[in-house]
């Protein structure tokens, strides 16, 4: 029924058997969807088209009698804060600061070499390689596709290295920061 590199999963009939809902991420953020079914051949009627739930990420659902779709969301939030740190005395060296907040999720954080900016994963909707400055100036994504692009390392001279399923397997790649 369904194909590609989106991650699909809990399908649940709709009660009069004509659709097939299920939960995917094809359109970058975790949606639910619906494809029609044609019972002779069992195979999708139709392309799947998104119920546009109002959240970034939906779960795991359920369909009622009367039809009604029952869904979970998943509403996180992430803050990325910087903290002066003094190495020599092992003390905290100053206050902390918000670079990066909301809900969109980070993961796979790296500082740059010269200690400016900081490389990042997105976690929740597409998978790209972010780029912020330590203060949280110049917020941008080097990588802007659907293929899943993760943990960013700096290497020496400023690009950044990754890994991606963009090939359709995973593999290393490198990206210029800007």
């Amino acid at each position: 029924i369904t194909s590609g590199g989106s991650t699909n999963w809990n399908p649940a009939w709709s009660r009069d058997g004509r659709f097939l809902y299920f939960a995917s991420d094809r359109s970058g953020s975790m949606n639910i969807w619906r494809v029609p079914i044609d019972h002779e051949t069992g195979r999708a009627a139709g392309e799947p088209v998104a119920m546009m739930a109002p959240a970034l990420n939906t779960g795991v659902m359920s369909i009622a009698a009367d039809g009604t779709v029952v869904y979970a969301v998943h509403d996180f939030s992430t803050n990325l804060r910087w903290i002066p740190f003094d190495p020599v005395t092992g003390i905290v060296a100053g206050e902390a600061s918000d670079v990066v907040t909301g809900q969109r999720g980070w993961t796979d954080i790296d500082v740059s070499p010269d200690g400016r900016q900081i490389a990042m994963r997105s976690i929740r909707a597409q998978e790209d390689i972010w780029v912020v400055g330590t203060d949280g100036s110049g917020l941008r994504p080097p990588t802007n596709d659907a293929a899943r692009d993760r943990g960013p390392r700096w290497a020496p001279d400023g690009s950044l290295m990754y890994y991606s399923s963009r090939s359709g397997q995973y593999q290393f790649w490198a990206v210029g920061a800007d």
